[in-house]
């Protein structure tokens, strides 16, 4: 796992540690200033700085990703490389630059591995917090959504459409509405009950799909071209909630719906732990009418970064037609 902390407070944090290590090796050394010029005491403090940050950050940069990986051996190599290159650095800086013959090679080997400890110390607490303090904004960005589905896809259109669309077969095909009951109440269950900001299985999202998508079906099955494809199996895989359903209504709401030409093609393939999304639709006309279709997408676009970062979404548009490809990562 990288690091989670931002850019900019990496740089107020390396900053602060800096200082601090600077106040405490000046309270140390501060009395050889009497002893020694301006430049050999100020030489003498940017040394001792230098070797001590420069074995922390190669370290907590290059090397823990392996260790986050598990990969202990190659790890445990580049630290014991990492050590020995820092010692026989200072070696030859006390040689070369101090004329020093007299070198104590164990004081500074464990030294070195001491920093390096504190040094990982304090980036796995900092990055601790950061892991804490995402899955917060994870549920108060959930906590979010769940308002927005509520408003978006339970909203009063929605839901005079839907039941509209089952009063229409009540009187003259019964069967027909009994079954879009069915799907309509599987909606309504799968948006109430799944709204938490936890995983469901992925077989239930897409059955969540199915059901609306029959509604829909019920509605523009005249001059418009539906159709739903499932490529793989879902198995035991899970999926966050209510992340692929707005890409579907939006080509519902936005595309040229009962004229001759119109079509909504969705696919959901399944590689196994990849999930690859697409929804096609045809457009309208008036150029409005398709600007509005990528209105409205910053919170699912929000959600998506926090619970999915490597996600890959591409949105494209035609002159006749609208695509949107989302890839996920399910285990991540």
């Amino acid at each position: 796992m990288t690091s989670l902390i931002t850019s900019k407070n990496k740089i107020w944090i390396n900053i602060f540690l800096i200082l601090l290590y600077s106040i405490y090796l000046y309270s140390v050394i501060g009395p050889l200033r009497e002893e020694r010029s301006d430049w050999e005491f100020w030489g003498l403090f940017l040394e001792k700085v230098l070797f001590f940050f420069v074995p922390i950050y190669i370290h907590n940069l290059l090397l823990i990703p392996f260790l986050d990986r598990k990969q202990y051996a190659i790890y445990f190599l580049l630290f014991m490389l990492l050590i020995v290159g820092s010692v026989y650095a200072r070696i030859i800086w006390e040689a070369y630059l101090h004329h020093s013959s007299t070198f104590s090679y164990t004081p500074h080997f464990f030294s070195h591995i001491l920093n390096i400890i504190l040094g990982a110390g304090i980036f796995y607490m900092y990055r601790y917090y950061e892991e804490q303090k995402l899955r917060d904004e994870e549920k108060i960005a959930y906590r979010e959504m769940e308002l927005k589905s509520l408003k978006s896809q339970l909203d009063n259109h929605f839901l005079f459409n839907a039941t509209n669309t089952v009063y229409s077969y009540t009187k003259e095909e019964p069967q027909v509405a009994s079954k879009l009951l069915e799907h309509f109440s599987g909606t309504l269950r799968h948006q109430l009950e799944n709204t938490i900001g936890e995983k469901v299985l992925l077989k239930d999202e897409i059955s969540f799909i199915q059901d609306y998508m029959m509604l829909q079906m019920h509605r523009f099955t005249e001059h418009t071209a539906i159709d739903f494809q499932i490529v793989g199996e879902p198995g035991d895989l899970k999926v966050y909630p209510l992340l692929m359903i707005p890409f579907i209504e939006n080509a519902f709401k936005h595309g040229n719906l009962g004229e001759k030409t119109a079509f909504i093609h969705v696919l959901i393939h399944i590689d196994e732990n990849h999930l690859f999304f697409e929804v096609k639709n045809s457009l309208p006309s008036m150029p409005e009418e398709v600007e509005s279709m990528e209105i409205g997408q910053k919170n699912i676009l929000k959600l998506l970064e926090i619970l999915y970062p490597s996600h890959k979404l591409h949105m494209k548009h035609r002159k006749e037609e609208f695509t949107v490809n989302l890839e996920l990562t399910l285990n991540e």
